[in-house]
């Protein structure tokens, strides 16, 4: 009888210290990973609050949103273990679309985010890395068992975002945006969960994650992708993309992401153009796109552009808003083109289009082809440049000075008579 009061006093301790809503389930995470560690139980707890205030239950449909994985620097100990335990106390996992790791450096604090997409109620939980740190020093899983909620979390907020309210009241939650509510990931968690809610496709979301948020930019990548295979499609096994990225912008994360086209394994060459020379260009030039065969050893090569005029017409917006962050607008602009541009998802040909067509051999494409290689304007080459100084207008040089080499020679002679001079009278 002892040892079964024993066991009910263990169990009641367990769901007040670990949280309500989802005590029951931490059985389940100790059959997952064992004993629980401190980051297990940080991630647990931040979970129980946050189904706590949304009243939602394991298996509902909530986005959840994290940096661990990324963030390390909480006194030497990495954050992927968080995971394990957001995926058991939610039951949200990358495999059902609404668990996400947003891109953030190793020394950015930890968080997690909430959000309801019935009520559109999001809760963001930021950790107090220095009380955290102590824990996880000491390896001190029973005594973090007994922190309360607003010693472990710094931050903890619960806002409604939903895309009407923000659109249609821009004014209030920029108050909330310049308080940062949800300590200066506004920006990334409204965007994200938005077009998550708007039923955004996987490999978009992924995009996202490495881009660590959503805006017109990284979306136009995503249509660039989609004119692509349509447009431009790998046909075989022996085809892949390879793209000169010049101009570059957002864009680039989104196809690098989903074409697997990355800078480091030769997939994508980021090149920076000036004013004069993007002036050149064909109106929104977005860089070359490539197709190449290894089997014949040629490569499809297209000119794309985005018309960023009819984006900003169609939307009735002015660009210039996109600098204006002493408004709402900065923010407000970006968040309605995302949503704006995801119709065209199917339809990509309305925004993108190809300026020129042509072909190359592959020697020529990376691997010390000269096409991508430094020095070498691609640009030029298509006539879609001028040749002098690839585009670039330079100052001329400044015409000699024959006096100027007449009063040196003059210098020359003298002190060579002054020495002369000296020497004589000694």
């Amino acid at each position: 009888m002892k040892n079964i009061t024993k066991i009910g006093i263990g169990i009641l301790l367990t769901v007040i210290l670990i949280g309500g809503t989802t005590a029951q389930n931490i059985t389940e995470l100790e059959n997952f990973v064992g004993e629980p560690s401190v980051m297990h139980l940080t991630a647990w707890k931040a979970a129980a609050l946050a189904m706590d205030k949304l009243d939602v239950e394991k298996g509902d449909n909530i986005l959840v949103l994290t940096d661990a994985g990324y963030t390390s620097m909480i006194d030497g100990h990495t954050t992927e273990e968080c995971l394990d335990a957001l995926i058991i106390a939610t039951g949200a996992s990358p495999g059902k679309n609404n668990l996400f790791q947003l891109h953030r450096a190793y020394y950015q604090p930890l968080w997690f985010v909430f959000f309801d997409s019935k009520t559109k109620d999001c809760v963001y939980v930021e950790v107090d890395s220095k009380t955290l740190g102590k824990y996880l020093k000491n390896n001190d899983v029973e005594g973090f068992k007994n922190l309360d909620d607003n010693e472990i979390f710094k931050i903890m907020a619960k806002e409604n975002i939903d895309p009407e309210k923000l659109l249609n009241n821009p004014e209030e939650w920029n108050k909330k945006v310049n308080a940062k509510v949800f300590g200066g990931n506004e920006f990334s968690i409204t965007t994200v969960s938005s077009v998550w809610a708007n039923d955004a496709s996987n490999e978009f979301l992924k995009s996202a994650e490495l881009h660590n948020h959503i805006c017109p930019g990284l979306s136009s990548g995503y249509l660039i992708v989609k004119y692509l295979e349509k447009e431009m499609p790998i046909e075989n096994e022996k085809q892949s993309y390879k793209i000169y990225a010049a101009p570059s912008w957002c864009k680039d994360d989104a196809i690098q992401t989903i074409l697997d086209t990355t800078v480091g394994k030769k997939g994508m060459y980021v090149v920076g153009l000036t004013k004069e020379q993007e002036k050149q260009l064909p109106k929104g030039t977005a860089g070359i796109y490539f197709r190449c065969d290894t089997t014949t050893g040629i490569c499809d090569g297209r000119v794309l552009t985005f018309n960023w005029n009819k984006a900003f017409k169609d939307c009735n917006m002015n660009s210039s808003w996109l600098q204006d962050w002493k408004t709402y607008k900065g923010w407000w602009t970006r968040y309605k083109m995302n949503l704006w541009m995801m119709d065209y998802t199917d339809n990509p040909g309305y925004l993108v289009g190809t300026a020129k067509e042509f072909t190359i051999n592959a020697s020529r494409i990376g691997g010390g082809g000269d096409f991508t290689s430094a020095g070498v304007n691609p640009y030029v080459e298509l006539g879609l440049m001028s040749e002098e100084n690839g585009g670039i207008k330079t100052e001329p040089e400044a015409e000699s000075q024959p006096w100027i080499y007449a009063l040196i020679g003059l210098l020359v002679i003298i002190a060579i008579g002054i020495a002369f001079y000296m020497k004589k009278n000694k």
